[in-house]
């Protein structure tokens, strides 16, 4: 059959509020993520005098702290002036920070201050919220060297960077920091879950720092209540993990007696890693210690390792100067950083990129911000080799397990020692879509999902104060296994009632589902030349109950998932995949995959934050999607998808997809563009399609997108946004 081109344009969606610019956002897609392609920030709040009356109310309060109750949020308007044009959005800001560092006149007379920004609509660098620093109360360009370090090594570091910015006119040079939400996950490549931080709320009602130790009576709180309340699988998540993490934060409550708070550092992993060692190693060597406070610690909970990673934020930084206090730190180790992680740190140090990304985000001459570079990469040098010889003789090992009932009786006497009134709660029990919540003393709590909110992010339980210490072995999650051989090319996790069967010479592995739940995890290692059978269990009645939520409660959408793994030469097959997903691919790498997938449930086969090319890829029958990826680059030589009762091939969240030849019959919609991402198809045959193609913006969080088709028999008119393009050549 000859391919023939005949496509027609239309505007086939509504405008969205997300669309406020005076250029094609599917125009500018790899500039939009720089932050060099900012000119400057205006900001134009609303009610002005009312916004002047908040900066001199809290300027001129009695406290040396900023008063939470002044921290009221305004109606603005935000523009951000591109080199190529501009965006405006509405924005709702307010006075950010605890000092009233974050709070000054300039020489002429105007008042500058620290602001935290939410936009309603479109974003800066793909965040949604952020915030602008006046650039004293983070060492101005330390903070964005340090962070873009961090990101170098692998720690989840915002995105930072000097920007020019007025509000009301009055203009100032800021330092621009997105927040912990799960626009800076996705940026690193990580699936969104649970984000906590340490809870300071104690601290602050007692107002000017009183009271220090106070902060280990409030211990941690969860921070994005939105993914807590997505459903039953984020909210087991959530408190499971959150028990863990009070519990390290009892650990270092208790040892507050002795050595002030300040000795023993917090490990909610124990043992399991070196995450946490390897991340105090690089914040002390740049003199980042106050990161390490309890209440400026955020962390983020990866479901899938079932392991925490710490946020960086906050950290006081000044890495061109020389390390203090040393030996005092030598109590933060209690063993040695990994050797890998101390070569990483030996090629930072030699990384001319480094310098480039540097420059990229900051507002001084070259010459200036190579000096200071130079002489902040050799101090950091140093103090790395100081601190080394400080913990070279260290060979303890962190304690694995916790004894939760000497530390809860530790934390009674503390918190009974400092007059603190606040209920425990020390037991949780789900209740359909609610919670029964049990204290020391006996009582019972019902909340709704919202009310708990409040209290795992508020510490409020019936116009109380309340705090969250249940023993994390006491939240169950669907049991699991994992399969241990010397031979096996990485490790292999299953769900109880998966059926395996391995043959290791001939490189083949065989699962089968005994009901539709059942689910299994290539984690790590190279599956390399494999094949990969999976043979699923199709749900009864065709309900959305087994898939209530796209993850199940270990964090994983697929039937069968590949997580951090090499799949060169790799081929999987897949019967009637029950879940969310039949296949699902994350972070990992491979080229010469094939890919065969017969009758999936809902989405047949969706790959993230990957960089993958697929010789072949056969989809028959697909509840959702066929074919699905985001946040990666990925190639298709040949595809051949059929009964797709929503989209054949669908890319999004800043993803390239190029596809040599493909075939879609029997489908709804053929090709999507969507969210920053490119699309390019070469011969492209279709058969009973509704649309042949469709290009658009979908999240607040990123912008229009780009469908490029060559040589296709499909006549049917294509679909855009006005922030989207299409392209035949």
């Amino acid at each position: 059959m000859r391919c023939i081109l005949a496509f027609f344009i239309i505007i086939g969606f509504t405008q969205s509020s997300y669309a406020k610019c005076n250029f094609l956002t599917s125009d500018y897609i790899d500039v939009l993520s720089k932050p060099k392609s900012i000119s400057s920030i205006d900001i134009e709040v609303a009610k002005s005098s009312k916004y002047y009356q908040n900066a001199f109310s809290v300027i001129t309060s009695r406290s040396q702290n900023i008063p939470e109750k002044l921290k009221k949020r305004f109606k603005a308007n935000l523009r951000v002036n591109y080199k190529f044009g501009y965006c405006e959005y509405a924005a709702r800001v307010r006075q950010n920070g605890d000092w009233k560092d974050h709070i000054r006149f300039k020489n002429t007379g105007d008042i500058v201050r620290s602001l935290d920004v939410r936009l309603d609509e479109g974003n800066v660098l793909n965040a949604v919220r952020f915030k602008l620093l006046l650039p004293e109360t983070r060492n101005g360009i330390n903070e964005v060297l340090a962070s873009l370090i961090l990101k170098k090594l692998g720690f989840i570091s915002p995105e930072t960077f000097e920007v020019e910015a007025s509000v009301n006119g009055i203009s100032t040079k800021m330092l621009f920091q997105e927040n912990a939400e799960k626009e800076l996950l996705e940026r690193s490549f990580k699936r969104e879950g649970p984000i906590f931080e340490g809870n300071e709320s104690l601290l602050w009602s007692y107002g000017n720092y009183k009271n220090f130790e106070l902060e280990n009576l409030a211990l941690s709180r969860m921070i994005n209540s939105k993914w807590f309340k997505k459903g039953a699988n984020s909210q087991q998540i959530t408190l499971k993990s959150f028990a863990r993490l009070q519990e390290s934060y009892l650990k270092y409550a208790a040892s507050v007696k002795n050595i002030n708070g300040l000795g023993l550092a917090i490990f909610p992993n124990q043992i399991k890693n070196k995450t946490f060692v390897n991340y105090h190693y690089a914040l002390i060597a740049m003199n980042g210690y106050h990161a390490l406070r309890p209440h400026n610690r955020q962390y983020y909970y990866n479901a899938i390792e079932s392991s925490f990673e710490p946020i960086y934020y906050d950290g006081d930084i000044m890495i061109s100067s020389p390390m203090v206090w040393q030996e005092y730190f030598k109590i933060l180790f209690p063993t040695k950083p990994d050797q890998q992680f101390l070569d990483q740190l030996s090629s930072i140090s030699n990384d001319d990129e480094l310098f480039e990304e540097f420059f990229q985000r900051v507002l001084i001459p070259s010459d200036n911000a190579k000096e200071f570079f130079l002489k902040s990469i050799e101090q950091f040098r140093n103090n790395q080799k100081v601190l080394l010889k400080v913990i070279i003789d260290i060979d303890k090992k962190i304690p694995q397990n916790i004894d939760h009932k000497y530390y809860l009786n530790e934390f009674i006497e503390f918190q009974r020692a400092k007059h603190v009134d606040q209920i425990i709660i020390n037991d949780i029990k789900f209740d359909k879509k609610n919670f029964k919540a049990y204290s020391l003393s006996g009582n019972q709590y019902n909340f709704t999902p919202d009310e708990m909110v409040d209290f795992l992010g508020k510490n409020v339980v019936e116009d109380r104060r309340g705090v969250f210490i249940v023993p994390s072995e006491s939240i169950k999650n669907q049991k699991s296994k994992t399969l241990n051989s010397k031979d096996l090319p990485g490790n292999i996790i299953v769900s109880n009632g998966m059926l395996v069967d391995i043959n290791i010479k001939k490189k083949i592995i065989n699962f089968s589902q005994t009901n539709s739940k059942n689910w299994a995890l290539l984690s790590g290692g190279d599956f390399s030349d494999w094949h990969i059978f999976f043979n699923g269990v199709t749900p009864q009645n065709n309900s959305t109950e087994n898939n209530s939520q796209r993850f199940n409660n270990s964090g994983l959408t697929g039937c069968l998932n590949i997580y951090k793994a090499k799949i060169f030469g790799t081929s999987f097959n897949i019967n009637n995949g029950g879940c969310e997903d039949s296949i699902n691919i994350i972070s990992s790498k491979g080229e010469d995959i094939s890919i065969y997938i017969n009758n999936a449930f809902a989405d047949a086969a969706d790959l993230d934050f990957s960089d993958l090319a697929i010789k072949k890829l056969n989809v028959n029958g697909a509840g959702n999607d066929c074919f699905d990826v985001s946040g990666g680059k990925y190639f298709i030589n040949k595809a051949l998808l059929e009964k797709c009762k929503d989209k054949a091939i669908s890319v999004g969240e800043r993803s390239t997809l190029e596809v040599d030849h493909v075939e879609i019959n029997k489908s709804t919609i053929g090709l999507v563009s969507k969210d920053m991402s490119i699309l390019k198809v070469s011969n492209f045959l279709s058969n009973d399609v509704s649309s042949c193609g469709e290009a658009y913006q979908k999240k607040q969080e990123f912008g229009g997108a780009i469908l490029v088709i060559q040589k296709s028999n499909c006549s049917i008119p294509i679909k855009l946004d006005l922030n989207s393009k299409f392209k035949d050549n």
